[in-house]
C-alpha cells in the first residue's frame, strides 16, 4: 500500500514538471514567434527561469519518491519551497484584473497541478503515508515542530563551513535569500503606497510576487546544495543538476540585471554562475569516473 502511494506521489510530481516545463517554455514561443521583438532576449530567459526551476525540482522530487535518494530533511525543505512558490504563483494571478490574467493562465495552471504532490510529499514526510489522520491542533504542532527544527537546521548549516566549495556555496545563498528580503521589501512598498488602486500597478506587483515566488524556490535549492557540499553528496545526479540550473538561472539574472543597469548584482550572479556550473560539470566527470 505505501509502495503503491509512492508510485502514484512520483507520477503526480512528473505531471507537475511536466506542467512547469510547458509554462517555461512559452516565452521562447513568444520570442521566436516574434510577437514581443521590444524585449531584450534575457528578458524572456528569466522569465522562463522560475518554472524551469519548478521543472527540475518537481522532477527530482518525483525521482526520489521512488529511489529515496535525497535524506528526508532536504525532500521536505524543497517540497515545502514548491509549495510556497506554487501559493504565490495563485495569489499573482488573483491580483491582476480578469483581462490580464490570459498571461498568467500558464502559471496558475502549473501551480494547482504542483501544490497537490508537494502538499502530500511533505505532509507524509512529517507523519508518514499510512497514518491515520490527525486532529488540526496536533497537526499543526507537528507542523511548527518540525518548522522550527528546520530553520535552526539551515542556520547552523549557514553558519558553517570547511573548505573553498562549502565557502562558494554559503556565498551563493547569502545573496539569493538578500535578492528574496530586497524582493519583499519592494512588494511591501509598493502596496504600502499604491495599493491596488490601478490595473497596471496591480498587474507590476503580481509580477513582482511572480518573482519573490521564484527566488523562494531558488533559495531552497541553493541551500539544499550547500547541505549536500557539507555531506560530499555532490556527485548524485540530483545534485548535478540542481548545480547545473542554478548555474543558468544565475547567469540569466546577471545578464538580465546588466540590461537594467545595475553592476553590482549581475557580479554576484555571474560569479555564482560560474561556480555552481564548474561544480556541476565537475560532479559529472567524477560520476563518470566511477
Amino acid at each position: 500500500m505505501v509502495k503503491r502511494r509512492y508510485r502514484r506521489l512520483a507520477t503526480e510530481y512528473h505531471i507537475a514538471s511536466l506542467a512547469s516545463f510547458v509554462t517555461a517554455t512559452l516565452p521562447l514561443v513568444i520570442l521566436f514567434g516574434g510577437s514581443a521583438t521590444a524585449q531584450p532576449i534575457s528578458f524572456f530567459l528569466y522569465a522562463m527561469s522560475g518554472p524551469l526551476l519548478a521543472t527540475t525540482v518537481s522532477h527530482n522530487l518525483g525521482r526520489t519518491a521512488l529511489q529515496k535518494n535525497l535524506p528526508p530533511r532536504m525532500s521536505k525543505r524543497l517540497a515545502l519551497a514548491l509549495i510556497a512558490y506554487s501559493l504565490l504563483g495563485t495569489f499573482a494571478f488573483a491580483l491582476v484584473r480578469p483581462m490580464d490574467r490570459r498571461y498568467l493562465v500558464p502559471t496558475l495552471l502549473s501551480s494547482l497541478i504542483t501544490i497537490l504532490p508537494a502538499s502530500k510529499d511533505f505532509l507524509w514526510a512529517l507523519r508518514g503515508p499510512s497514518s491515520r489522520l490527525r486532529t488540526i491542533d496536533v497537526l499543526v504542532a507537528d507542523l511548527r515542530d518540525d518548522l522550527t527544527n528546520g530553520v535552526k537546521a539551515t542556520a547552523r548549516s549557514m553558519l558553517h563551513f570547511n573548505n573553498a566549495s562549502n565557502a562558494g556555496y554559503l556565498a551563493a545563498a547569502f545573496f539569493v535569500f538578500a535578492a528574496l528580503l530586497l524582493k519583499l521589501a519592494d512588494i511591501i512598498s509598493m502596496f504600502a503606497s499604491h495599493g491596488l488602486q490601478t490595473p497596471d500597478i496591480a498587474f507590476a506587483i503580481a509580477s513582482e510576487v511572480t518573482t519573490y515566488a521564484k527566488l523562494t524556490l531558488f533559495s531552497a535549492v541553493v541551500f539544499t546544495l550547500k547541505d549536500a557540499a557539507d555531506e560530499k553528496r555532490m556527485k548524485g545526479m540530483v545534485f548535478i543538476q540542481m548545480n547545473l540550473v542554478s548555474s543558468f538561472i544565475f547567469g540569466v539574472i546577471s545578464a538580465y540585471r546588466m540590461e537594467k543597469g545595475q553592476l553590482l548584482l549581475p557580479v554576484g550572479a555571474a560569479l555564482s554562475s560560474l561556480f555552481t556550473g564548474i561544480n556541476g560539470l565537475r560532479s559529472v566527470v567524477l560520476k563518470k569516473n566511477d
